[in-house]
């Protein structure tokens, strides 16, 4: 689901060769059901937080779809919204190499030791309802989230951007075989 991002050829690129479909979330069709994984991209404008009408049908769309999901920065913020995360503004907007620290073992952290992503958001959560867990946190809050009993994770960072100097992709590659296995 495109949400307005800049980055969508690299997002492509780390779903390799599986067919996409590129859907704006905007205009979420009725058969959103019959897709393998639901990506929730990055790159809104608006934020979610105080935007929750706008962006009902994707809040909606959160909790109810049955298909695997996986939110990328706004996405991610859109899933913790979804289940009742507040999002606080940052002072500074978050832009650059970070480094993560998981919170408990998970498949997203298999094989890696150093956990730096590429940031690029002001909004963060600190806080969690029961139905989510962090998985991962920085110095400006919680990184990585899952749905306690549904198959839902949201990264906070882009794991499609600077693949060369940080974990992204791989973190990308464990959560997406982790949803599809």
């Amino acid at each position: 689901m495109d949400n307005g991002t800049r980055y969508l050829t690299q997002l492509r690129r780390l779903l390799g060769s599986y067919t996409i479909d590129v859907v704006p979330w905007s205009s979420i069709p009725p058969s959103i059901g019959r897709f393998d994984l639901l990506v929730l991209s990055g790159g809104h404008v608006l934020p979610v937080m105080g935007n929750e009408e706008l962006f009902s049908s994707e809040l909606a769309l959160v909790r109810s779809v049955t298909v695997p999901v996986l939110g990328i920065c706004f996405g991610f913020e859109v899933i913790a919204r979804a289940y009742g995360a507040t999002l606080l503004e940052m002072e500074v907007a978050e832009k650059g190499v970070l480094t993560i620290e998981p919170l408990r073992p998970h498949p997203v952290f298999l094989g890696l030791h150093a956990l730096r992503v590429f940031e690029n958001h002001r909004w963060v959560v600190r806080d969690l309802p029961d139905q989510l867990m962090g998985l991962a946190k920085s110095r400006d809050g919680i990184e990585v989230i899952q749905h306690r009993t549904r198959p839902v994770i949201g990264f906070q960072f882009h794991p499609e951007l600077f693949e060369e100097t940080t974990q992204g992709d791989e973190l990308f590659r464990n959560v997406f075989g982790a949803l599809m296995a």
